[in-house]
Formats: structure tokens, C-alpha cells, sequence
């Protein structure tokens, strides 16, 4: 954030939103937001400036936000919606919590917050069937990202260590999806991972965060498959942890309207999932020029399902 940004975000807060004397924490800076925090009469609040999104795509979010709450389900109480020039920016509560990894807490306790993970993403998948909403951004198309990866066969073949057979992969997924059935709309949170959850003392979720690529479907068991990718195999680990997926699908089933299975279903719905992120981060990274090859986490973590996929 420039010198320059962060004055006229001060003067934003002191002048039109009446919030005198803000010292901005910050707390995440990234190509998509910048996140701050700022204390105000005893109270903290998380301020929230989008890069990439227009203010019609905020003010679904918002919605989104407004209408799980109403369910009282753990998400953040929006007080604010602005813009700083062009950028849209929300002022929301602050919540108290702290994130987890398998690696900050015990294999057990993680087990546990694991299965409250997966029972509130059911009731948000319960709550969202319900949701009405006209917005043109509600809905994406699942396929944009492999879409955009199949259009630029070329790039990758040159960029990407497993280009060709990333491409044929892609085709896979694209046939794949076509042929799925689908269920009742609902909201899907797109990003369910440890890091955006927050969890209190008693390791319950305190709050579910970063609503920034959630969309209306009818694939909820999507957003289950890359839930479940998230938390059994986190960043940079290509490690499958059978015992994580159980805990959250008993969990996620618990509160579920339509239940849930270790499958070959759900490991399809995985290698979608894996591929449509990996699709998303290679065609980003790309350079023209670029004579230095990128590989993908995500892919791995595709080959691996695909393995254990052939054992069922």
C-alpha cells in the first residue's frame, strides 16, 4: 500500500465515516485486498479495501455476509460499505479467534476442529438454498479458470513442467463436469481452508472469513471436495490424511441436508477441484519470456487423488 493510499484511507474513515484518529494495523496486503485493522472507542474493527473487485461484486459478497447471518451462523457483521476512488472497500467486525494448522495444535484437537468445520459448512450450504439474489456476479462458470488454461495450450506446454498431460487432464475436467448431476442452488464458499476460519477457546469456528470467490451453484458437493482437499493436504503438503476427511465429513454430514461419502464421486469432485486451482495459478504465474519452468502443488495433489482414485 503507497504512503499516498493509506493517507486518503485515513482521511476516508476520519471524514465520511466519522471515525476520527485511525492508526491502521495491517493485517494481510495482497494482489486482491489490502486488510486492516484499526481501533476506534475500545473497539477493533477490520477495514477491508478490493483491489479486483467492482462494487457490485462487493455489495454481493455483502449479501451473501447479511443473509448467513441472519441464520446466526459464524460470519462477520458488515457495518460499512464504501469506496476509495474506484476501489470498494467494507468495514466489518473484528472477531476474536485464532487460526489453525496441523502443524500449531494437536493431532487431536485438530480432528475436532476439523468435524465443527465441516458442520458449519453444511449449515452454510442449508442456510444458502434460500438466497435470492439478481446479481450478475452470483453465479461463475466452474470452468472459466480451465477455459482459460485450454486457450493457452501453447504457453503451457512451454511453461509448465507437465504441460502436456496437464492439458489432456484439463479435457478430462471439462467432460467431467458436463456430465455431473446437480442438486437444489445454494451458496458456495469456494475457499473453505483452515486459514479462513477462525476458531474460539473452546474450538468452536468463531467466524468464517474471505467470502471473496464465494457464487451460487448447484455443485455444493464442490465446495465439499475442496474443502476436504484444504484440510486433508494443506499448502505444500502432498500428504493424504484419511482420518481428516472422515472428521469433517462427520461433521459436514451431521447438518447436511444431502450426505456425503468418501467416494469416487467425491475423489472426481477432488481432481476437479485440485485442477481448476491448478489451471488458476499457472495461467497467473506465466510469463512471456519466461525461460525458468513452474510446477504446481495442486497438480500433485491431482495425481495423488488420481492414484488412490484407482484403488477404490
Amino acid at each position: 500500500m503507497t504512503a499516498s493510499t493509506r493517507s486518503d484511507l485515513v482521511k476516508l474513515l476520519d471524514s465520511r465515516l466519522s471515525i476520527p484518529n485511525t492508526n491502521l494495523e495491517t493485517v494481510q496486503e495482497n494482489d486482491y485486498n489490502l486488510i486492516y485493522r484499526y481501533r476506534y472507542k475500545n473497539q477493533n474493527y477490520v477495514v477491508r479495501l478490493s483491489l479486483k473487485k467492482s462494487c457490485e461484486e462487493l455489495k454481493f459478497e455483502v449479501k451473501i455476509l447479511e443473509h448467513l447471518k441472519k441464520y446466526r451462523l459464524p460470519v462477520p457483521a458488515i457495518y460499512e460499505v464504501d469506496k476509495l476512488g474506484r476501489n470498494p472497500l467494507m468495514i466489518m467486525e473484528f472477531v476474536e479467534g485464532f487460526h489453525i494448522t496441523k502443524e500449531s495444535v494437536s493431532r487431536t484437537l485438530f480432528l475436532r476442529c476439523s468435524k465443527n468445520a465441516g458442520r458449519v459448512l453444511a449449515k452454510i450450504h442449508v442456510a444458502g438454498i434460500d438466497f435470492k439474489n439478481n446479481s450478475s456476479t452470483a453465479t461463475v462458470r466452474p470452468l472459466k479458470e480451465i477455459n482459460l488454461a485450454l486457450s493457452r495450450k501453447a504457453e503451457i506446454n512451454r511453461s509448465f513442467l507437465d504441460g502436456d498431460q496437464f492439458i489432456k487432464d484439463l479435457v478430462w475436467a471439462t467432460n467431467f463436469y458436463k456430465e455431473t448431476k446437480n442438486s437444489r442452488k445454494t451458496i458456495l464458499h469456494n475457499d473453505y481452508r483452515p486459514q479462513n476460519l477462525l476458531f474460539n477457546q473452546s474450538n468452536e469456528v468463531a467466524a468464517v472469513l474471505d467470502f471473496d470467490w464465494a457464487y451460487i451453484s448447484s455443485s455444493s458437493i464442490k465446495d465439499v471436495a475442496h474443502s476436504v482437499l484444504e484440510w486433508s493436504m494443506p499448502d505444500n503438503q502432498i500428504v493424504w490424511d484419511m482420518r481428516v476427511i472422515k472428521a469433517f465429513l462427520t461433521g459436514y454430514n451431521s447438518s447436511s441436508i444431502e450426505k456425503i461419502v468418501l467416494d469416487k464421486t467425491l475423489l472426481d469432485w477432488m481432481k476437479f477441484s485440485a485442477l481448476s486451482d491448478a489451471a488458476t495459478y499457472i495461467t497467473r504465474t506465466m510469463q512471456p519470456g519466461k525461460t525458468t519452468r513452474i510446477n504446481s502443488y495442486m497438480y500433485e495433489k491431482f495425481k495423488l487423488i488420481k492414484v488412490l482414485r484407482g484403488k477404490l
